[in-house]
Order: C-alpha cells, then structure tokens, then sequence
C-alpha cells in the first residue's frame, strides 16, 4: 500500500496551526498527526534542558515516522520539521530535508501570548519567549520559502477560505 499523502502545518505556540490542521482534516477527509505530544512530549523537553539534540532528533524522527506510515487517505501534520529546526542545531537539519509540502502559521507575539494564556499554560509562557521564538518562525519560514498564514487578525472560520485564496498552489492536489 502507497503511503498516505502528507500535508504540514507547523509554528509556533498559539500560531493557530491546530485549528488550521482540524479544519482542513476534516475538510479532506484526512486524519490530524501530532507527533509531539504525550511521552515524546515529555522526552522533547528532557533532552531540550539536558542540551541532547542527537537524541532529541532521534525520537523525533521515530515520532513522525510512525505517524507517515499511518494507513489513511492522507495525513496532516500538527507540527513537524519546523518545529525542530527551531530547536536542534543546523548540523542535525539535513535529517529533515527534503520536507512535505508544509504551510506556516503565524500570529503576532501578543497575539501568541494571549492566545497560550487563555489555554491556562504558564510554562514558556512569557513575551519574551514569543518574540523570539515567533521571530525564529518567521526566518524559518522565509528561509525555506514557505507559505505563511498570519492568524493574528484571522477567525477560525475564515481559515481555510483565506489559505485557499493566498495559498492555491498548496492545496491544489487536493482541493
């Protein structure tokens, strides 16, 4: 059996990535990957702190793997390879590339911070932290030339009508 198609949303904390890779799920018919959470979550964050990228990149990559190989009509990512070039060294980036096709969302940092607060996290939950990290995002996503979807002014239900209008060629394939 072919594998699945793939199709990325990634950025930062409170970018809108979630809302958008549900949307355009349910829209496709697909199923909603996130291979960050729970256990690899856990060990994401342990080997951040304990400065290990090697590792870290290895249960990444075990994460995401597992979910590639998901037996559905198509799969889209809620976070992926941006999200870990954000965090490992450039030496550990070729392990990543080439990527699927991938959409950025980004919002403001104030936007980011009030949106994470409202979830209730206090954890890496500072101004400071979204203004850099939503900084890295953007310079990512320029960098590797990706589509961009800012959500800071963008209400859920009008997500998918304004990527399908700034960003055809993305979901071409399959819309």
């Amino acid at each position: 059996m072919a594998p699945a198609p793939i199709l990325v949303i990634d950025g930062h904390d409170g970018s809108g990535k979630s809302t958008v890779a549900g949307l355009l799920a349910r829209r496709l018919g697909w199923v909603v990957a996130r291979p960050f959470t729970g256990a690899v979550s856990q060990a994401f964050y342990r080997c951040l702190a304990q400065d290990e990228p090697q590792q870290l990149h290895g249960i990444a990559r075990a994460a995401v793997a597992r979910l590639e190989a998901l037996h559905a009509p198509g799969v889209v990512f809620d976070r992926h390879w941006v999200t870990m070039l954000s965090v490992l060294p450039q030496r550990c980036w070729p392990g990543w590339l080439p990527s699927p096709p991938t959409l950025l969302c980004w919002a403001d940092p104030l936007t980011t911070l009030a949106r994470v607060s409202a979830r209730g996290e206090t954890t890496r939950n500072t101004l400071e932290l979204h203004q850099c990290s939503c900084a890295l995002f953007r310079e990512l996503a320029q960098h590797h030339e990706l589509p961009v979807l800012n959500t800071t002014q963008l209400a859920p239900d009008r997500a998918l009508a304004t990527l399908r209008a700034q960003h055809p060629t993305l979901l071409a394939p399959w819309i």
